[in-house]
């Protein structure tokens, strides 16, 4: 947890009485970005807050930004009371005011994950920890009382492998050592409230007797320390210090959102850069939040209810006339399309993934992508449109998708710009490709993109909000199915109507030869972003401390990692100097039982005993077929040009530059998909100069199935799941059932 003072906040001072405030007059509080909350004070007093985010969508429009009066405050600092207020509210700031209501400050939640990075941060800034170590015989370790053990038992081992002394405490006996200058490590149950925030409650008891004042400069000292080492940070740079990190991942942050998202950021920076406007287009998740409107709450709940009565599946994701008589007619224009054969593959066997051309009456794509309805024969430039459903247009038919109605809006207007609709169910998972494919951009050209992870913000890039435009225009919930983003021909046009109003200071009326060509390297930026996700975090000494030795790549899921994962980590690391482990970060497309953080931490618990190995998240460069949108590929076809995509990609951004020479793979995979990869892998790797080498099952045990592994959990059938199971993935594994 953070404490800041006022004079760190932005502020922005009102006279009278307001609802809303000017973009305009927030302008310069943008531009220095001094807060992640802009507070609005009238009267000395705290009057309302604004998230700079609202102000990120709009500033560039110069619009009106509600002021928000619903929030929570604490009154007064104490740590305590703000800690509850974070868990019982979700809140990410919490304004601080004094008993007249005037602001002094504010608190941000460090969740467990920041914390690990901010404190990692200052011991690599600060003294190592080798330094601080040297000011103590013995290090005190706090021991848990309930679900940290399995973490607590790795530390010990760490301490012990590094040869540094602890002594192991219970809560009830750190005020006997807390004014010795001690070094604590607190492994505590409820770690969300933070090392720091235990040690300055502990100085404020002992501050408010006298006779301890006289050893203030001792306090301090310990504070500070203290600060340096809670366990997850000390442990890293132990590692780091004694050569065991580079073996050894444990991953201080976990990258959240979709890795797709954080390749488009990049890509789409360096476009802006070069300067081509760009926009990203997303759908806010209010639920849970304090600005869910009225409006909205009530779309919501029409939604709900309108799915109770008329679900969807799968296999029918809109419904026919028959099955939702109520809203049909706002929905479709006609039902012929929804039957039409060329719009049904769409979701299964659509053109769009392999590039080539359908023709129907109502879905028509040219070399992989849907049409768009009167372009112009000439342009001065082009409106690009990557997304998914909502842009692809999966509920209408050509001349009502959003890039259609969008070209037509703009020949009305006289504007000869071009709308490409690079729209596509698993639209974001070859965006490289696809830019490549376009080859060059423009200046007049404007790029709009709608994220996977639908409220993701992107840096720099202004926001165009699908749930305002909405709101705005107070949108039927019967012109959508299910959500915000499964929208009729009707939203469409209003979307598309909003979007053009946003675009058009931008657009050009300028002659065809006006053309400003700007150099847009698709491997360069691939490049820079490998350098920014792995290679600066995992990969930076690699090449300098195993030269000349063999090194391998191994793709696993470990969901959960059980004995037969186990054994084919030892079988690879025999076969080579150096083994490279990426376990699968992406479970967008796959039904995981364990979420990533967890499979990984399995992972690193089960095979700290073998000292050749480094395991990393796989990201976008795994070699197992985990990123595909399997549910959308269903021919041997697709699974071909998908995996030759991703081994290639593999090749050329990380087994080169780190001179990997051989892949393993298991040889008889449980996942028909997996098997069709690997014969892909074999065909392949070695015209590519590295082995694809075949590990074969346990021999004589056909107990360890993760599938079987993973039904057993779901029954709660403990016994028969442990028994398939690692012993560090059983006890992870009992914890989180609450066995233990």
């Amino acid at each position: 947890m953070e404490r800041r003072d006022i004079a760190q906040l932005a502020i922005c001072e009102i006279k009278d009485e307001a609802e809303t405030i000017s973009c305009d007059e927030l302008r310069q509080l943008y531009l220095e970005k001094t807060s992640e909350i802009i507070y609005i004070i009238k009267n000395k007093q705290l009057y309302g807050i604004i998230c700079l985010k609202e102000v990120l969508h709009k500033i560039e429009y110069s619009r009106q930004i509600k002021i928000n009066k619903s929030f929570t405050v604490l009154v007064g600092h104490n740590i305590v009371k703000a800690y509850r207020i974070f868990a019982a509210k979700g809140i990410k700031k919490l304004p601080v005011v004094n008993k007249m209501g005037e602001l002094i400050g504010e608190y941000s939640k460090w969740d467990d994950l920041l914390f690990i990075k901010r404190n990692q941060r200052m011991l690599m800034n600060g003294e190592g920890s080798k330094k601080i170590l040297e000011l103590y015989d013995t290090i005190y370790v706090v021991k848990p009382i309930e679900n940290k053990q399995s973490f607590f038992g790795l530390l010990i081992k760490c301490l012990i492998d590094s040869g540094i002394k602890y002594e192991i405490l219970h809560k009830e006996q750190i005020v006997n050592k807390i004014l010795e200058n001690a070094c604590f490590i607190f492994v505590d149950e409820d770690e969300k409230i933070g090392t720091e925030c235990l040690i300055e409650i502990n100085l404020s008891l002992y501050d408010k007797q006298k006779h301890y004042l006289d050893n203030k400069n001792k306090l301090v000292n310990m504070k500070y320390h203290s600060k340096l080492t809670t366990y997850k940070s000390l442990l890293i740079k132990i590692m780091q210090e004694n050569e065991l990190y580079n073996m050894k991942i444990i991953k201080p942050e976990f990258i959240y959102g979709n890795q797709v998202d954080d390749l488009a950021s990049i890509f789409f920076s360096e476009l802006v850069k070069k300067g081509v406007k760009c926009f990203c287009l997303i759908s806010e998740n209010l639920e849970g939040t304090d600005k869910l409107s009225e409006y909205t709450e009530k779309f919501n709940e029409e939604i709900k209810e309108r799915l109770k009565k008329y679900p969807l599946s799968i296999k029918e994701p809109w419904p026919k006339k028959n099955q939702n008589p109520d809203f049909y007619d706002d929905l479709y224009q006609n039902e012929d399309y929804i039957t039409e054969k060329a719009q049904k593959e769409i979701f299964g066997e659509s053109a769009v993934y392999d590039k080539s051309s359908v023709y129907g009456k109502y879905f028509n794509a040219r070399n992989g992508r849907r049409i768009t309805c009167f372009q112009p024969e000439e342009n001065v430039g082009t409106i690009y449109l990557f997304g998914k459903c909502m842009i692809l247009g999966t509920l209408v038919e050509d001349q009502y998708t959003i890039a259609s109605i969008l070209q037509k809006n703009l020949i009305e207007k006289e504007y000869l710009y071009r709308v490409e609709n690079y729209g596509d169910l698993a639209s974001p998972y070859k965006l490289d490709e696809k830019l490549e494919e376009i080859g060059q951009f423009c200046k007049n050209d404007i790029v709009i993109y709608f994220p996977t992870d639908l409220s993701r913000q992107f840096v720099n890039i202004p926001q165009i909000s699908w749930n305002q435009i909405f709101e705005r225009h107070r949108i039927p919930s019967t012109w959508v199915t299910d959500s915000f983003i499964h929208e009729n021909h009707k939203a469409n046009q209003v979307v598309a109507g909003d979007i053009l109003e946003i675009v058009e200071p931008y657009l050009s009326k300028g002659t065809i030869s006006n053309h400003q060509k700007v150099q847009f390297n698709v491997y360069d930026i691939m490049k820079k972003y490998i350098e920014y996700k792995y290679w600066n975090k995992y990969f930076a000494d690699c090449n300098k401390k195993f030269i000349g030795q063999s090194r391998g790549a191994l793709t696993m899921d470990c969901d959960p990692f059980d004995k037969r994962h186990r054994y084919l980590i030892e079988q690879a690391g025999q076969q080579v100097d150096f083994l490279i482990l990426f376990i699968t970060e992406n479970d967008g497309y796959r039904s995981c039982l364990f979420p990533f953080e967890q499979r990984f931490k399995m992972v690193v618990e089960g095979t700290m005993d073998l000292k050749n190995i480094m395991i990393v998240p796989s990201g976008l460069f795994d070699l197992l077929g985990t990123n595909f949108p399997r549910n959308l590929i269903k021919t041997e076809q697709r699974v071909y040009d998908y995996s030759r995509y991703y081994i290639n990609r593999f090749v050329d951004y990380i087994a080169r530059p780190l001179h990997i020479t051989r892949c393993f793979v298991e040889k008889e995979p449980e996942q028909e998909i997996v098997k069709m990869f690997n014969e892909v892998m074999k065909e392949i790797l070695p015209q590519k100069e590295i082995s694809c080498i075949e590990i074969p099952l346990i021999p004589d045990n056909n107990d360890s199935n993760t599938s079987q592994i993973q039904k057993n959990l779901r029954k709660e059938e403990y016994e028969n799941a442990f028994k398939m199971m690692v012993e560090t993935t059983k006890q992870s594994c009992m914890e989180l059932a609450g066995l233990v």
